[in-house]
């Protein structure tokens, strides 16, 4: 059976695969009784930013977050329940977040945004004659 030895990080780790969690190239051969293989083609890992989500206000109460997927809304570090929708109505005067995963797959939270409640009502004016 051949040794596959990884060369670059991590440095003569052996083994049918490895996990790696350092930025850089990393390149494999194999050792078998014939004496030792070329390298392969070297494979760039790199690491991505953290993904945090930025929430839009218009009007100040209406919140939207980019596109993504699994949006969970908060309301003062509290999940407001059935609020799972990219866009969300201030009820109440707080802090929103929001917890959602990316377009690329990246789960990710918002830093919290002040929004105040959205208010609609009807107002009777009676006037003096």
């Amino acid at each position: 059976m051949p040794t596959i030895t990884f060369t670059d990080p991590p440095n003569g780790q052996t083994g049918a695969s490895t996990t790696v969690s350092t930025v850089g190239t990393y390149t494999a051969t194999y050792t078998n009784a014939c004496g030792a293989g070329q390298p392969s083609n070297g494979i760039a890992v790199t690491v991505d930013n953290a993904f945090t989500p930025t929430i839009q206000i218009n009007n100040q109460c209406y919140l939207a977050a980019p596109a993504g997927s699994n949006s969970q809304w908060h309301l003062n570090s509290t999940a407001i329940q059935g609020a799972n929708s990219q866009f969300w109505v201030a009820q109440t005067t707080g802090y929103y977040t929001v917890d959602m995963v990316s377009t690329t797959g990246c789960p990710g939270q918002s830093q919290p945004v002040f929004a105040e409640a959205c208010v609609s009502s009807t107002n009777n004016i009676n006037t003096a004659v």
